[in-house]
């Protein structure tokens, strides 16, 4: 189709329409490259698929896309062995987990939308994906403790020695013996070590190592000596528990990166039914239907109305391409020409794109090989704009 011819027709801003009821990023860029097809099979599909889905949405509240993700950059990462962070992986479970309900949902309405139950079929088994990241990563995308036996040990080490930590200095905090060499009474955090406000003149009092000070020098921060060795193990269980949560994350991006193919071969079908639901959102939006379709220029348009246009539109009537072939239209400036021509055209284009249409569905329009459209001054109906 005629790129142009297309654009004067305003045929991206009813894509931009389309896109608006698109439930994730990757049915907004499949509506977004939506183009008329010449070819009637495929403009028959695209139509099947519009309305399997307007029958879902209308006695079955519709498809259930929820939970998916734009996975693709985490895919490409995975692939140049890019170690994957905890939410990247999460969007990773929750899609495949997402197309896995999807996919039984459809088949189970299959009777209902046959074509859609097809594409459902295509879709990849990645339960062993999803639910071995499910395992290892919990919804606030936080690596679990069981991810693995060694992480869980860790963990159980890290929190005793934790909550020994700050007996001892809750202990010194609350100790008679300290009290006048204490700036305030709480547990602070510096480089990574607990420590306590002291008095900059008691700072030997508790021995130890002094980690920071106030920006007045009336305050140190120190590390009482009783507590360093347990400061220290607390130190390397945190350092070992990094270590353990990296090698889970990179044996997890490695199982995204082997399952790359399957997964684009999934994001490629969800996006497919992302688009069909959203054009299922768009002809009820518009009140749309399916006319009958011809093959030989035969245009019969009743109570057709223009797609961008809002409010009191009044619908027309137009027929051309039976007893004859080419119709001029004539009349005063803003009498309807320009938006009954583009109307026709739009029409004529949505319907090529697999979408329903604004008209009687007694209407009927023909497929054509190319729609083509020459408008003076490129008038904008949105903006009532005429020559």
């Amino acid at each position: 189709m005629d790129a142009h011819s297309l654009k004067l027709l305003e045929f991206p801003k009813v894509l931009d329409l389309l896109a608006r009821h698109c439930a994730c990023a990757l049915g907004r860029d499949a509506a977004m490259a939506l183009e008329p097809s010449p070819h009637a099979e495929v403009v028959e599909r695209r139509l099947q698929q519009t309305r399997e889905a307007r029958h879902l949405l209308e006695q079955e509240r519709g498809i259930p896309l929820g939970g998916i993700q734009d996975i693709r950059p985490h895919v490409q990462r995975a692939e140049r062995e890019q170690m994957l962070s905890p939410g990247e992986l999460l969007d990773v479970g929750l899609t495949a987990a997402s197309a896995r309900r999807l996919k039984t949902e459809l088949q189970r309405k299959r009777d209902a939308c046959p074509l859609l139950a097809e594409y459902a079929d295509e879709l990849p088994p990645l339960q062993h994906l999803d639910t071995r990241i499910a395992d290892c990563i919990a919804e606030n995308a936080e690596v679990r403790d069981t991810a693995s036996t060694e992480l869980a040990s860790i963990r159980g080490k890290k929190k005793l020695t934790h909550t020994r930590l700050m007996e001892r200095l809750n202990s010194l905090l609350g100790s008679s013996q300290y009290k006048t060499a204490i700036q305030d009474p709480v547990i602070t955090l510096r480089d990574g070590r607990y420590c306590i406000p002291v008095k900059a003149e008691y700072r030997g009092a508790f021995g130890g190592i002094l980690h920071d000070a106030s920006a007045s020098g009336a305050t140190v921060f120190i590390e009482p000596g009783s507590c360093v060795e347990l400061g220290n193990q607390l130190r390397e269980l945190t350092v070992q528990e990094e270590q353990e949560v990296a090698r889970i994350l990179r044996k997890l991006t490695e199982m995204v990166a082997g399952a790359a193919a399957e997964l684009r071969t999934l994001l490629r079908i969800l996006a497919e039914i992302d688009l069909a639901s959203a054009s299922a959102h768009l002809a009820v939006e518009l009140n749309a239907c399916e006319p009958q379709r011809n093959t030989v220029g035969r245009v019969r348009l009743l109570k057709a109305r223009h797609p961008l246009l809002t409010g009191e539109v009044v619908p027309i009537d137009v027929e051309v391409g039976g007893d004859y072939s080419v119709l001029l239209i004539t009349g005063p400036n803003t009498g309807g020409k320009t938006v009954t021509l583009k109307t026709v055209g739009l029409l004529a284009a949505m319907l090529q794109a697999g979408l329903q249409i604004p008209c009687s569905p007694d209407s009927e329009m023909s497929l054509f090989s190319g729609i083509y459209a020459d408008i003076g001054d490129e008038q904008d109906i949105q903006q009532s704009l005429s020559t």
